[in-house]
């Protein structure tokens, strides 16, 4: 949970339409339920994984073995985002996988290999654009 609303808090400050949204000029953690509402969920995944409407982050841990995160149909979902982070030091890969014949910036997969490497994704209602990569 302190993970979740440090990144939340994080991402509530870089954007001012959400403040505007919400009412508030600044978040204080007692926004949490209000902000994961608007956004979308956290969840933490070892395992391939396909997105859900209501998922926002996805953390990965593939220290197992190499997780795929197949992002819903980019189709009817203009504005809808999703940030997908690698979390584990291992070297096997998180591979970003857009739906069927879905492009993440003009590829079909977009893969994050190191420790804490992340991709934030936004659908232009028939792709998937990276609008961030860390």
């Amino acid at each position: 949970m302190q993970e979740d609303v440090k990144l939340m808090s994080y991402f509530f400050e870089l954007t001012s339409p959400l403040t505007k949204a919400t009412g508030a000029d600044r978040f204080d953690g007692n926004d949490y339920n209000k902000i994961v509402k608007q956004l979308g969920r956290v969840v933490s995944k070892t395992a391939n994984y396909t997105a859900m409407d209501d998922d926002f982050v996805i953390l990965c841990d593939a220290t197992s073995g190499a997780i795929t995160v197949t992002l819903p149909t980019a189709a009817g979902r203009k504005g809808k985002a999703f940030c997908i982070k690698k979390i584990d030091s291992s070297a096997n890969t998180v591979t970003i996988d857009g739906n069927a014949s879905e492009t993440i910036d003009g590829a079909t997969t977009k893969v994050l290999s190191s420790q804490y490497s992340a991709k934030w994704i936004i659908s232009d209602g028939a792709n998937w654009v990276v609008i961030a990569s860390v």
